[in-house]
């Protein structure tokens, strides 16, 4: 490896890096994810051996916290942004302001070196989380498909049946669903 050849050198940190040690918890998620220091101990790490750095530039915002990680070669040669990552938080309430800096400059570190900081939960932490009250899971209980749907479901849908069976207490209309589902069905038997 030449020592002036960035590319190189980001190829080396890259395949080397280790993914962070998922030492946290978020109670209100129940998952885990890798704190800032988890982070910066893999990639600092590497980063050394291979005379690359990073730095974590904070830009003005009164609304959010908002995050650019660059990596530069040591020699001073080249270097690459990896865009801004930006978390909403209000300025003038420092406590609130000093959490969404650190929980963007975690992200915006394990996105510019690649590091799995947290597990994967398919997008489900992004929703807005709905409490169903008794009523609703009492709707659920009882709204159970048609076995003939069900069946078709199983057949063309994997999957899908327990997911429709949970959407009407979600205000989906369920009956509407059931009915599209059975005048498809016969659409094939034609």
């Amino acid at each position: 490896m030449s020592d002036n050849n960035f590319y190189e050198k980001l190829y080396h940190v890259f395949s080397e890096i280790e993914d962070a040690r998922m030492n946290s918890e978020n109670p209100y998620f129940n998952s885990k994810y890798a704190d800032l220091s988890s982070i910066v101990k893999v990639v600092k790490k590497v980063c050394i051996k291979y005379r690359i750095f990073y730095v974590q530039k904070v830009h003005e915002s009164d609304t959010h916290a908002i995050i650019e990680t660059t990596i530069y070669d040591a020699e001073g040669t080249d270097s690459m942004s990896f865009g801004k990552c930006s978390v909403p938080a209000k300025k003038l309430d420092p406590q609130q302001y000093g959490s969404a800096l650190t929980y963007a400059r975690r992200y915006s570190l394990a996105i510019a070196f690649n590091v799995i900081a947290d597990e994967d939960d398919d997008g489900n932490s992004a929703m807005p989380k709905k409490e169903l009250t008794e009523k609703d899971k009492a709707l659920a209980a009882g709204s159970k498909l048609p076995d003939d749907i069900k069946d078709y479901i199983r057949n063309f849908y994997p999957g899908m049946g327990s997911v429709i069976d949970m959407m009407r207490p979600l205000g989906f209309d369920v009956d509407l669903i059931t009915a599209k589902l059975r005048k498809e069905m016969e659409e094939i038997d034609k």
